[in-house]
């Protein structure tokens, strides 16, 4: 666009026609650049979550790994009434996902109760029957979800208690609903 441009500032004086060439150009390339930048950040967000709802997308999602690893997940969503923004919509979905991964993957977990709690933050907790730790490593996946969460304002918390317990805040902002 910038290279583009500086043709059209010397262009412009000599030959009209071309300059005005110059601009559609650039204008052209400006609207797929758009383009391009809206498909990638439509790509950035989960699928499910762009046709459903955050409950009906975790839903969907417990479903299909119950379906693929023969693992029995719980959730127990409170927060029909909240009106999270995208944002944070995205980090809760990822992080619930990152967790069952992990529960399957590395727990060996045969179930895992995820709660989504109301409370003076937003609360989860994800408790599987997996293995556990007896150290923390803080691989990809955990240091992921702190960074996320850190985005706005959450924290995580992870515990080896009979499995893999995750505890994560959520500040409310503005008020009772977001």
């Amino acid at each position: 666009i910038s290279a583009g441009l500086d043709a059209v500032r010397v262009l412009v004086d000599r030959d009209r026609i071309r300059a005005k060439e110059q601009l559609d150009n650039i204008s052209v390339v400006v609207r797929d650049g758009i383009r391009d930048v809206r498909a990638s950040l439509h790509k950035m967000r989960p699928g499910d979550l762009e046709h459903h709802s955050l409950k009906e997308a975790l839903l969907k999602t417990i479903r299909e790994y119950e379906a693929l690893s023969n693992i029995e997940i719980v959730l127990d969503f409170q927060w029909d009434r909240i009106d999270l923004d995208i944002a944070k919509e995205d980090i809760v979905f990822r992080i619930i996902q990152e967790s069952i991964t992990n529960a399957v993957r590395h727990g060996h977990a045969r179930s895992i109760r995820i709660e989504l709690l109301e409370r003076q933050d937003y609360v989860m907790i994800i408790q599987d029957d997996g293995v556990g730790f007896e150290e923390l490593y803080y691989g990809y996946g955990l240091r992921q979800m702190e960074e996320r969460l850190a985005i706005i304002g959450g924290r995580v918390h992870f515990e080896n208690r009979n499995g893999f317990y995750t505890y994560v805040t959520i500040p409310r902002m503005g008020g009772e609903y977001d």
